[in-house]
């Protein structure tokens, strides 16, 4: 394994067969410059395959704790919904085109929808905690008193309770499955 910017470094020309990722591109600053890299390090006919979130709505497991953090603190939305972050590569048609303007050839992307362990499939609690720490009510939580965390942590947990199961929360999720191909 290597750590590599898959933007902006030489990564070993046809050096791979496949490349797989599960919930990163999305996080690109320059998709664009990425799927050209990634490109030239496939082999002749390599694969590529990548999981990325659909949009917000699709996803319970993130929108409805997010919904319930709104109640008590502002939680701001990109000003560019293709900005990077979760859900940056939630329009299909934009991400093939990017893909096939980078050369990628037998784009093809298939929904994927599936009950979802959210928060990592801890405990409830444990998935509460995930949430503030990493939902998009985030940053604005950094920023508040602990009064309002308190608050906001209850909203959520109340939010999330219904979708408690075997000790953890199952909730939907819907996710784009992408695969292509180099010439």
């Amino acid at each position: 394994f290597e750590l590599l910017d898959a933007q902006s470094d030489r990564l070993p020309p046809a050096g791979f067969d496949a490349i797989i990722s599960r919930f990163g591109m999305m996080f690109f600053a320059h998709p664009e410059a990425a799927f050209a890299n990634l490109l030239t390090a496939l082999q002749p006919g390599g694969r590529l395959a990548f999981v990325c979130w659909q949009k917000l709505d699709a996803n319970p497991w993130m929108l409805l704790p997010t919904l319930a953090a709104m109640q008590h603190v502002a939680v701001q939305r990109p000003a560019d919904p293709n900005s990077p972050g979760p859900f940056a590569f939630a329009d299909a048609e934009r991400v093939r085109r990017l893909m096939e303007a980078a050369g990628w050839r037998d784009v093809s992307v298939a929904r994927f929808e599936i009950p979802f362990a959210s928060g990592g499939g801890g405990t409830l609690d444990e998935t509460v905690d995930f949430m503030m720490e990493m939902g998009p009510a985030a940053p604005a939580l950094r920023e508040a008193d602990s009064a309002t965390r308190t608050r906001v942590r209850q909203a959520i947990y109340e939010a999330m309770k219904p979708y408690e199961k075997n000790g953890g929360v199952l909730m939907d999720a819907a996710a784009w499955i992408f695969t292509a191909q180099r010439d």
